[in-house]
């Protein structure tokens, strides 16, 4: 990281600690506001302000993903709102919201099934060898690619878990009211 992005960096975290106890933290929003933090007479054209906003865009969801792993939960803290799109604590979430997010995770890691098998694929056939160096490549990435897959279906193992804890927990508080 270039001490530039080091220094968006900076401002990018304050501001998601300020806002630590919102419902809501977008990326977008955060990226809104370091933009006015930083230029506030709005000097930069307009290519300098897209290429900077998504810059800090990218650093909110960075920094967001490092705070959720630091804390070594199972699950995030915060996913993304079915309607809105916005980012929504946990405990905040609506049955829509929870379903939206299960359905998401599900298509991403059969995205990433398939991606991988046709790396698997393209490896195996003859037409498509590379040279040697560049075939040791693709193995390293299909290893990452199953190590997330892996690690995103934990994760969304652990989140229907939680999801039907809670939906237990609800019926139990109706049956006793």
């Amino acid at each position: 990281m270039t001490s530039a992005e080091q220094a968006l960096a900076v401002i990018v975290k304050r501001i998601i600690d300020d806002r630590s106890n919102f419902t809501h933290l977008h990326p977008v929003c955060i990226a809104n506001e370091a933009l006015l933090a930083i230029d506030p007479n709005r000097t930069l054209t307009s290519q300098a302000y897209i290429d900077c906003h998504l810059i800090l865009r990218k650093l909110a969801s960075q920094i967001l993903r490092e705070q959720r792993r630091k804390r070594g939960n199972k699950l995030q803290s915060r996913y993304r709102g079915a309607s809105s799109g916005a980012s929504i604590l946990l405990d905040s979430m609506t049955h829509s919201d929870t379903t939206h997010n299960i359905d998401r995770l599900y298509s991403e890691a059969q995205a990433k099934l398939l991606h991988a098998d046709s790396l698997r694929l393209q490896l195996q056939e003859p037409v498509y060898r590379k040279r040697e160096d560049l075939i040791k490549e693709d193995h390293e990435y299909i290893k990452r690619l199953t190590s997330e897959i892996a690690s995103e279906q934990k994760h969304l193992d652990a989140f229907i878990e939680w999801h039907e804890q809670r939906c237990v927990e609800e019926q139990s508080i109706q049956n006793s009211a």
